[in-house]
């Protein structure tokens, strides 16, 4: 692994060669950089690449190695930090999730709304790489519980995204129409929401 200097700081990195046509960057849970390049991506372009987003850089380590740790005996309830009620847990975020979720279904808006499955479920458990999936042939909608710690305007838009698959099951250009015609922010809060995860212990 090679280091490089960003903002005064040796930053770790390493370069991954695979055959693409551009080059990719990325950052792991510890901070260090990871790129993805082809075999003429030489080293010396490899460092102006990372000096290039410098910027984003940093930013994203940033928010990687702060570790949003709570003091004790508060939790952290829809961007909210207040004292911990007694005997919670992880299934008291369970249930906020699937309470939350199951109010915001008689505020959607009829176009999305007739898309739905009659008997739609909603479930919540805490998971590492998926803030939401949605199991059309069950009519279940499964929501990651970490969202109930975040702005509930997050939960919102993933929410969005899992019942949007009734309508459009893939990820094509239909599927982005709607979402983003139901939720325009919602790449940008999709991207917030991914740094948030990263910087919160949970």
């Amino acid at each position: 692994m090679e280091t490089i200097l960003l903002g005064g700081e040796p930053v770790p990195y390493v370069v991954i060669r695979k055959p693409n046509k551009n080059a990719y960057l990325r950052l792991r849970p510890d901070g260090s950089i990871v790129i993805t390049a082809n075999a003429a991506f030489t080293p010396a372009k490899v460092e102006a690449f990372i000096r290039r987003n410098a910027t984003r850089i940093e930013r994203a380590r940033s928010a990687i190695l702060a570790k949003d740790a709570l003091p004790a005996g508060t939790i952290r309830l829809w961007g909210e930090r207040i004292p911990a009620p007694a005997g919670w847990s992880e299934a008291a975020y369970r249930k906020a999730t699937v309470e939350a979720a199951a109010k915001a279904l008689v505020t959607l808006p009829p176009s999305l709304r007739v898309t739905l499955p009659a008997d739609l479920r909603f479930r919540a458990r805490l998971m590492k790489t998926r803030f939401g999936s949605c199991a059309l042939h069950t009519h279940a909608v499964t929501m990651n519980s970490v969202l109930a710690r975040y702005d509930i305007r997050y939960f919102n838009a993933i929410l969005l995204h899992e019942l949007v698959h009734f309508a459009h099951p893939d990820h094509g250009k239909g599927f982005y129409g709607a979402l983003v015609a139901l939720c325009p922010d919602y790449r940008r809060l999709r991207k917030e929401l991914g740094a948030l995860f990263r910087s919160t212990e949970v």
